[in-house]
């Protein structure tokens, strides 16, 4: 036989088992259907297994029991019956977790398990549980107990006794325990126990916190982190925390009914949004160019603050601006608001009084812009001297000064001619044959003369001083009401050297004045009657010519620190001296000794020294001796008193009305100046 006719005659035999095998099995189901014998198919598990006391040949109705083992640390979870129309088939517990029961139907079925890992449970017994009391025997029936346990919020894995019960049944028969309903908490499937006969049955059924959903509708807000989130879970009594949401520009506000913890039931709350009142913006402030023209350039840029979604309310006020209509935007809540803020110039008068003069209009400028040229102003007999901001004549009018008010320019006029002749040359002066004095320059000294007229409209200037014109031909000042002539400074000659160098003192009290605005650390270098010396006093005293003949000399600021009884009247203290350089200056304490030989001598009056005061410098009061300023300062009492000549011609200090900032004392300037030979 060929390998062909082999493989033919296998193909044959292999056909005719099948078809015998199968005409086998028919006829085996039909007569098992015939006979109502059914078989049961256990599915393969794993950590446990199922087993069925009969597994084939069993009858329609009949009762089949089913024994469930777990493996170690394991425990069963669900376990179910299904027949050949995959209906589920009643399974009743005989013992929980143990063994089941259920009754055959007309069909095959199929018995599936599923087995979970044993949760170690932790139990706490509290002591404020109560026990209840011992029920009497009846009947025969025996004691057990049931235990409820409620699950830890803070360790999950742990229990805590939460309730005790006392039942009786018989003795071999299942416990009949039921569980509690506690409000957030669901029971664990748990086993009835048999009864033992000695009363030590315990049936414990524990109680797992609910999960609990707040569902959160953001209303327009959204959760900070990367994914939105609109449900909260916990377990029951757990913490809420909902803090996360935003919405720019607001602030949260959860319904008032929201508990801070979960509570025993889902709910749903919705987010209520406040706008914010501290929202910011952004204003970009425009200020008109001092060209005017509606010429805005970008100033600055301000942040200031609103309610969220409401306008902004814009409104500052800038000095010297008008702020223009703003248009108010709404203030977005993350910030992106920008508005622009336009503010023209305000326009500010210039008035002119011209004393005289020809009128001049108002003129109308800017603020922080300059004055243009003024229109010039005549007046006959007089020269245009300068426009002034006061009618004191005291700043001379700036052209480079920004207007920033309403401002009134006052023409001061000089007379084109007067009688009256400055000194600017040293005049020698004697008076008998022991005293010398020169004539040199010209301050306002005496009062004007009875019938004498001054015209206020013949004006000049001394340095910052306004003099006015007499009909007799001389100039005078004005103070306190009153008018005092110019007239030629008289100085007394107190020491002269081989080059004619000499020093000056004038013979009278001229002004007076502070030595200084307070008491506080001052020397003569850094006082305000130094500096009133050589400034003010020197350009109202010289011409500019008079001026150049005044030399500079080396002054000392000398501290007194010491006195002493025996001959050696004071101690100075040179280290603290400091020197300046200056034209006009007060006499030293060592000045004094040096010019005025016989001063301090027993045997020889100070009458040389003693000076008196002119009408000026009293301010219309009589003219009388007084006390008078020397520049060197004593270091007494923690404070710096500068000393003086008394009325009685004696050097002195302390006192409370001679102190630098409380006394007005007389002031007897001296210069040095180079004497014109003798004729």
């Amino acid at each position: 036989m060929n390998k062909r006719s082999k493989s033919f005659l296998l193909s044959i035999l292999t056909l005719s088992f099948i078809f015998y095998s199968c005409s086998n099995l028919a006829n085996d189901l039909q007569k098992r259907k015939n006979q109502n014998l059914f078989n049961i198919t256990i599915q393969e598990t794993s950590n446990g297994t199922v087993t069925a006391a009969k597994s084939s040949g069993i009858k329609a109705g009949e009762e089949v029991i089913l024994s469930v083992t777990a493996t170690s640390g394991y425990e069963l979870k669900t376990i179910s019956v299904t027949n050949t129309q995959n209906k589920d088939v009643a399974v009743a517990a005989m013992e929980q977790g143990i063994s089941y029961k259920f009754t055959m139907p007309a069909s095959d079925v199929t018995v599936g398990a599923a087995f979970d890992k044993t949760v170690p449970v932790e139990i706490t017994k509290p002591e404020d549980v109560t026990e209840p009391e011992d029920l009497n025997e009846v009947n025969g029936n025996t004691l057990y107990r049931i235990e409820h346990y409620k699950q830890n919020l803070d360790d999950t894995s742990t229990y805590t006794l939460c309730e005790i019960q006392k039942k009786v049944g018989d003795a071999g028969s299942d416990t009949a325990a039921v569980p509690q309903t506690f409000p957030g908490y669901e029971v664990v499937n748990f086993t009835q126990k048999k009864i033992a006969s000695d009363g030590s049955t315990i049936v414990e059924i524990y109680y797992n916190r609910k999960t609990i959903t707040y569902t959160i509708v953001p209303t327009g807000g959204y959760w900070e982190g990367s994914e939105q989130v609109y449900e909260l879970t916990g377990l029951y009594y757990d913490p809420v925390l909902y803090q996360r949401y935003k919405m720019n520009g607001y602030t949260l506000y959860i319904d008032a009914s929201i508990p801070d913890k979960f509570g025993i039931e889902n709910m749903t709350f919705s987010a209520h949004w406040y706008p914010n009142a501290d929202t910011e913006y952004t204003v970009n402030i425009y200020l008109e160019s001092t060209s005017g023209n509606n010429n805005f350039t970008l100033q600055q840029t301000v942040i200031r603050k609103g309610t969220t979604d409401t306008n902004t309310n814009y409104s500052d006020n800038i000095y010297g601006f008008d702020l223009q209509p703003v248009e108010q935007q709404n203030i977005n809540g993350d910030g992106s608001t920008v508005l622009n803020a336009y503010y023209k110039r305000r326009s500010y008068t210039v008035s002119f009084i011209t004393n005289g003069g020809t009128e001049i209009p108002d003129q109308h400028v800017l603020y922080e812009a300059c004055l243009p040229q003024i229109i010039a102003t005549t007046k006959d007999g007089y020269t245009f001297y300068h426009w002034y901001y006061e009618n004191t004549f005291n700043t001379v009018f700036d052209p480079n000064r920004v207007i920033t008010e309403d401002i009134t320019l006052y023409a001061l006029w000089m007379f084109d001619s007067f009688n009256y002749q400055f000194h600017e040359t040293i005049e020698r002066y004697s008076v008998g044959t022991s005293d010398e004095y020169v004539l040199f320059g010209d301050y306002p000294q005496n009062r004007i003369a009875d019938g004498v007229t001054v015209d206020e409209s013949i004006t000049l200037l001394m340095g910052n001083m306004v003099i006015y014109g007499g009909d007799d031909g001389n100039l005078y000042a004005k103070v306190n009401g009153g008018y005092y002539k110019v007239e030629p400074i008289k100085w007394e000659i107190v020491s002269r050297d081989e080059n004619n160098i000499a020093v000056l003192i004038s013979e009278k009290i001229i002004i007076r004045k502070q030595y200084h605005i307070d008491s506080n650390g001052i020397c003569y270098k850094n006082s305000s009657i130094r500096s009133f010396l050589n400034d003010e006093f020197l350009s109202q005293a010289f011409t500019e010519p008079a001026q150049e003949l005044i030399r500079i000399k080396q002054i000392d600021s000398t501290i007194i620190t010491g006195y002493q009884e025996d001959g050696v009247w004071y101690q100075m203290d040179e280290s603290l001296n400091d020197y300046s350089a200056d034209k006009v200056f007060l006499l030293s304490f060592s000045d004094v000794f040096s010019y005025y030989k016989d001063f301090g001598q027993e045997s020889s009056p100070n009458i040389p020294i003693r000076k008196i005061t002119t009408a000026y410098s009293m301010g219309g009061s009589p003219e009388r001796v007084f006390w008078w300023w020397l520049r060197t300062v004593r270091f007494l009492d923690n404070k710096n008193t500068p000393l003086y000549i008394d009325n009685r011609g004696d050097v002195y200090w302390g006192g409370e009305y001679h102190q630098a900032s409380s006394g007005v004392g007389g002031i007897v300037p001296a210069i040095t100046v180079r004497l014109p030979e003798e004729d």
